[in-house]
């Protein structure tokens, strides 16, 4: 998991600044926050009204699925999953992610219904997402110190640190108002998953030479809650992944091998020997360069790789150090 920078809202979703006219997200989610205003709806899927007539129709949440949406969120993601950073669009077109479930979420062990209705549009709210992350699945998953069975997987899933905190369905009714933000703010500080597009995630997370991912140990308090849960909620620790994980450490460390060769070439060499000097400092540029690609946010496991890869510089500085 990596942090992503978010690029400007797509049209369709937009919310109308100055008199411009309403996108189509906007109407929805106004037409959603009127639908469950009335009480014996709250449990029902949220359906738009038939233009003609009482009444509503079958069509229910569209406008997070317009392509502008879909293509915006693939090219900020690098068509990567949000979560676990597996690249996604090459064999399936990925999940349009409510990190904020819109129809209804958990707790303890019911289905609240409705869930946050009103970003079923937003922009902030919308991820992309594998469906290994996004869904639940029984997985083999290592737990405490062992592999089980378990069923795991976003889905529903939000859980908070202090449930009073929690917006309401009531809340939603807000969301045009200015008095909606100070009740979100007080929600975002008990939220127990971590937000790619918000925190600093990759201040959360070490690996093990295994693949195997977990909260870093300097962490406390409602930090090391939210790495635990998000790697519990998200399946971070299902067996496929962590092999695949496995396997970049394995390039990442043959990498690292032929720079590491190629600084004992530097050193060996003698330095007044100019033109071969400057070859091996040529080989040195390209084989870290090529390191540092595995760095890069288009990149599969990119979190991993920096976190592997930047030990390694860290431990070659101060090497270099103590010779000075």
């Amino acid at each position: 998991m990596i942090k992503i920078n978010r690029k400007e809202c797509p049209s369709s979703i937009q919310i109308s600044q100055n008199g411009t006219p309403k996108s189509k997200g906007q109407k929805e989610t106004e037409e959603a926050i009127s639908f469950y205003q009335i009480k014996t709806n709250r449990k029902e899927k949220f359906k738009k009204k038939k233009k003609r007539g009482e009444g509503y129709t079958q069509e229910s949440y569209s406008a997070y699925k317009e392509d502008d949406v879909r293509k915006e969120l693939v090219a900020i993601f690098k068509g990567k999953c949000a979560y676990c950073e597996t690249e996604i669009v090459a064999a399936c077109p990925g999940d349009i992610e409510h990190f904020r479930p819109k129809g209804g979420y958990n707790v303890k062990d019911s289905i609240v219904k409705p869930g946050y209705y009103w970003l079923a549009a937003d922009w902030e709210n919308l991820l992309l997402a594998c469906p290994n992350c996004n869904q639940t699945h029984t997985y083999l998953i290592f737990e405490g110190d062992k592999w089980i069975e378990k069923v795991v997987g976003k889905l529903n899933q939000f859980p908070l640190d202090d449930e009073s905190k929690r917006l309401t369905c009531e809340s939603g009714r807000l969301f045009f108002n200015g008095d909606y933000e100070d009740l979100h703010k007080e929600e975002e500080e008990v939220r127990l998953l971590l937000k790619p597009c918000t925190d600093n995630v990759e201040d959360y997370f070490e690996y093990s030479e295994e693949g195997l991912i977990r909260s870093k140990k300097s962490l406390e308090g409602i930090d090391l809650k939210r790495a635990k849960t998000s790697i519990l909620v998200c399946a971070l620790q299902r067996s496929e992944l962590v092999k695949k994980r496995e396997q970049k450490i394995i390039d990442i460390k043959v990498q690292v091998e032929r720079v590491i060769e190629i600084i004992g070439d530097l050193n060996d060499e003698d330095s007044r020997n100019l033109v071969k000097f400057e070859k091996i400092k040529n080989r040195l540029r390209k084989e870290l360069r090529i390191l540092k690609e595995f760095m890069l946010p288009e990149k599969e496991f990119a979190g991993l790789a920096r976190y592997f890869i930047k030990k390694f510089m860290q431990s070659v500085d101060d090497k270099w150090k103590e010779t000075e």
